[in-house]
């Protein structure tokens, strides 16, 4: 059985030390713009706030920063804050190949600042909480509302349990040591709700991303993820209705 990293910063420098182009980079962020979740989100800030312009944004454990870069260009003012030296100067560049703004942060997302709590109209991270157990799994969660001004939202992506087509790929990939990603506890919806009731949110509710598109966890070889990439840049991603409970992420939406 392989054995798994423990997550700490020179573990994240590694996994963002790789370049990318540009071509890559706003190819990223292409495919993000047609995926259900970046759907969901748009629709539910827009219904709060009207618009993106000028809304101080945060993601958090932002790795190279793709939702920070999506809000960006949409009119947000973008910080991205991440405890990894590699992985802002990766944020950094795909912020540049993408044309847009942001301002960068490094930090430990469970020792905040005084100078960045309640500042921001949106928090949100896309892979983050799941890295933590116990205490500090609360901890993260709270980061989010911590950083919140009254009346913001947080949008807090993580693994989904209950996945099938990613807790395939998990266990195959750790087995066989190809896990490059450190420990990963994935989340299910009563435990996320049960924490986040814990922030006395004044509201909160839950989506999914595509669970069609989970089933490319299956689909692993070279050639198959640049068909799919190829598919992805030209077409929207599919809903369906397996997408609210058995999708690749749960998606924690609260006001606080």
């Amino acid at each position: 059985m392989g054995t798994t990293n423990r997550n700490t910063p020179q573990l994240w420098d590694k996994l963002w030390e790789r370049k990318t182009s540009k071509d890559e980079d706003t190819a990223t962020l292409r495919i993000e713009e047609k995926t259900v979740r970046w759907q969901k989100l748009k629709e539910i800030v827009l219904n709060k706030f009207s618009s993106f312009h000028d809304l101080k944004v945060i993601e958090i454990g932002a790795g190279m920063g793709t939702y920070s870069g999506l809000m960006a260009k949409q009119g947000a003012k973008v910080t991205i804050l991440d405890c990894s030296e590699n992985a802002l100067l990766r944020a950094q560049d795909f912020i540049m190949h993408n044309g847009v703004k942001a301002e960068f942060m490094k930090c430990d997302a469970l020792s905040l600042p005084d100078e960045i709590r309640y500042k921001f109209d949106i928090s949100m991270s896309f892979g983050t909480a799941e890295h933590f157990q116990g205490e500090e799994r609360v901890k993260i969660i709270k980061a989010h509302f911590d950083v919140l001004k009254d009346g913001g939202i947080t949008c807090i992506s993580v693994p989904n349990k209950y996945n099938p087509p990613y807790r395939f790929y998990k266990f195959v990939s750790e087995l066989t040591n190809r896990w490059t990603v450190g420990e990963e506890y994935p989340f299910s919806r009563r435990e996320m709700k049960n924490i986040a009731k814990e922030m006395n949110p004044k509201e909160y509710s839950f989506f999914g991303d595509s669970f069609v598109c989970s089933l490319k966890f299956f689909l692993r070889t070279p050639f198959i993820r640049k068909y799919l990439t190829l598919r992805q840049l030209e077409k929207a991603e599919k809903k369906c209705l397996l997408d609210q409970y058995f999708s690749y992420s749960i998606v924690l939406y609260a006001i606080r």
